[in-house]
């Protein structure tokens, strides 16, 4: 539901609200840029992402994926209805060389060039179950994707971009984090 945006604070100045960018739907996972001038986020409704200008705190481009998750659901926020069920968008992040961002939405990951501002999709890669949060390592070398319904982590390999192993992640993995 409301608010609708990102409330941006300074962490330095007692986490004082210095700013707000405004989005078109509740927010899901967010990613930032590494020259921390684009901010990607997921909305609920869409298949894709928006991103913000940070510059000017202003939305700048709708994208939208090339394959498709479904029959829309309403309320909004509950996502798609596919063959393999409910789907939506929930895992983001930006590749560390800062050339790509990575959306996970269903059982699709969905890999977009940020060079070109029209952020096209620039490869696609099925995962063998709903993927939710998206990390890389350090490096960039591995991405590592939570498969709930599967109770494994897939982990692919950025330069082929394959699956090259899944782990096993106990009861329902959503969230993942990697620690260096």
């Amino acid at each position: 539901g409301a608010p609708k945006r990102v409330t941006i604070v300074d962490p330095h100045d007692g986490h004082k609200v210095i700013g707000n960018i405004p989005f078109s739907a509740s927010t899901r996972p967010p990613a930032l840029s590494f020259s921390r001038n684009l901010f990607f986020q997921h909305v609920d409704g869409l298949n894709g992402f928006e991103v913000a200008e940070l510059e000017t705190n202003t939305v700048i481009a709708r994208v939208k994926h090339n394959r498709g998750l479904g029959i829309p659901v309403l309320p909004r926020q509950l996502g798609y209805l596919g063959f393999s069920g409910l789907s939506r968008c929930h895992g983001l992040s930006v590749h560390p060389d800062d050339k790509e961002i990575w959306s996970v939405c269903g059982r699709n990951v969905a890999i977009h060039s940020i060079d070109d501002r029209q952020f096209p999709e620039v490869f696609h890669i099925e995962l063998p179950g709903k993927g939710y949060w998206l990390t890389f390592s350090p490096s960039g070398e591995f991405a590592f994707i939570a498969l709930a319904g599967k109770s494994e982590v897939a982990v692919i390999d950025t330069a082929t971009r394959n699956i090259i192993h899944t782990l096993i992640a106990g009861a329902r993995p959503k969230r993942n984090i990697v620690v260096d």
